[in-house]
C-alpha cells in the first residue's frame, strides 16, 4: 500500500476534493475533510472535526470548502517559494450544488449571512484566479 505519483503529468497542475459528514459525530456536529491531487496520488489531506454546528448540509459543505480554499491558498504560497507558481486556478471539486451556488451567486447573499466572512473570502480567492469550483456528484467522488 503506497501513494503513486506519475511521470505523464507534467503540468504541475493540482486539484482538490472538499466534503463534509453532516451532523455525525455523537454530539450532532459535522467532520470536513479535503484531499489535494498531483500527479496521479495526494500530496494533502485533512479531516477536521467542527466545532460548531452546522444548521443545514449546506453550511457543512460550505465549511468543508473553505477549509479546503484555506489549503489551496498555503499550495499556491509553497509552490510560489519553490518557483513553481500555479498557472491556473486550482480545481476544487464538491458534491453539494447549492454550497456551490452560495459562493458563486451573491443573490444568496441575504439567505446565507451566518456565511458571510468565508464566503467573501472564497469569492476573492475565485476573482483572483486561485480557485475554480466545480459540482461532482458523490458517486465520482468515491473513485
Amino acid at each position: 500500500m503506497g501513494i503513486t505519483y506519475t511521470k505523464n503529468s507534467v503540468t504541475g497542475e493540482f486539484y482538490g476534493y472538499a466534503d463534509a459528514s453532516f451532523a455525525s459525530n455523537h454530539d450532532l456536529t459535522s467532520t470536513s475533510g479535503n484531499v489535494f491531487i498531483l500527479n496521479g496520488g495526494a500530496i494533502t489531506w485533512s479531516s477536521k472535526k467542527e466545532l460548531s454546528h452546522a444548521l443545514s448540509i449546506s453550511e457543512a459543505e460550505f465549511n468543508s470548502m473553505a477549509h479546503a480554499e484555506r489549503n489551496i491558498i498555503w499550495l499556491r504560497n509553497l509552490y510560489k517559494e519553490i518557483g513553481h507558481e500555479p498557472k491556473k486556478a486550482m480545481i476544487l471539486y464538491g458534491n453539494n450544488k447549492s454550497a456551490i451556488a452560495i459562493v458563486s451567486n451573491t443573490q444568496f447573499h441575504k439567505r446565507a449571512k451566518y456565511f458571510d466572512l468565508s464566503n467573501l473570502h472564497m469569492r476573492k480567492s475565485i476573482k483572483l484566479g486561485w480557485i475554480t469550483l466545480i459540482h461532482i456528484c458523490i458517486v465520482q467522488q468515491q473513485r
